[in-house]
């Protein structure tokens, strides 16, 4: 499962449907969030640190999906 090209809030939402039936830890619910982002997402998250649950994680990656989105919008070649 990865985000692809999908909005991250939905990509979340099936996400978060999928690890409630795997019964993974917490750590390894974060890494494999991480891994299966969109690259540009992913490069985003370079030196940031990433709270220890999967919520405050994806409330981070939200706002860095959000501006993401800000900064494409704003880009007009």
């Amino acid at each position: 499962m990865t985000q692809g090209f999908k909005n991250f809030l939905l990509y979340f939402a099936e996400f978060h449907c999928y690890i409630k039936e795997t019964g993974w830890n917490k750590p390894t619910l974060i890494n494999r969030l991480v891994e299966s982002l969109n690259l540009k997402l992913k490069a985003s998250l370079v030196g940031v640190k990433l709270l220890n649950t999967i919520t405050a994680c994806a409330n981070v990656i939200n706002s860095l999906y959000n501006d993401l989105l800000c900064l494409a919008l704003r880009y007009t070649p």
